[in-house]
């Protein structure tokens, strides 16, 4: 467990250990209260994403991010200048910010912005062991702005009609 301030911490989702916590883990968002409960162990056994949450200082889950290891896959060549890509390759290794939430007694406190800030990290520290050159996320329409705000940006300048929008982020 890490601290990050006296009364949050940080560490990686257990699901045994969490499990009391995560009942009713509520962000707001349908989906993501269901991936928390009953998902993320599922997918961390299965080596499709780590979960991380930050715990308060009765250990309660107040937020949790989950990432994985993705790709830009490139079906216009166009899209390599966005990120100042000198080869044109079909392929941009990643790190994927799969799912993102907090409680919602703790939202607009800067739990978010906190796990990004955790995430850019990992970020940096697998870029310079395997190799990724950017952070996605598959944002939906209601939380682009917040995104941006944190450096992100659109994949696409049109994004009429998408249920998720793609953004990128280069640190």
């Amino acid at each position: 467990m890490t601290s990050l301030s006296p009364n949050l911490f940080l560490e990686k989702f257990d699901a045994n250990k969490h499990s009391n916590s995560i009942k009713t883990f509520n962000c707001g968002n349908k989906d993501c209260n269901n991936f928390i409960r009953e998902a993320a162990a599922i997918y961390q056994k299965e080596d499709l994403g780590c979960t991380y949450v930050l715990l308060n200082e009765k250990q309660n889950v107040v937020a949790y991010v989950t990432v994985s290891m993705g790709a830009l896959k490139f079906r216009d060549p166009d899209l390599a200048l966005i990120l100042n890509s000198e080869e044109k390759p079909n392929h941009l290794p990643a790190l994927r910010i799969g799912r993102i939430g907090t409680i919602l007694s703790e939202q607009n406190k800067g739990h978010g912005k906190t796990l990004i800030k955790i995430v850019i990290s990992l970020y940096e520290e697998l870029r310079q062991k395997l190799g990724a050159r950017c952070l996605i996320v598959d944002s939906v329409p209601e939380k682009v702005e917040w995104y941006k705000k944190l450096g992100f940006k659109p994949l696409f300048n049109d994004t009429t009609g998408r249920s998720t929008i793609p953004m990128y982020l280069r640190p």
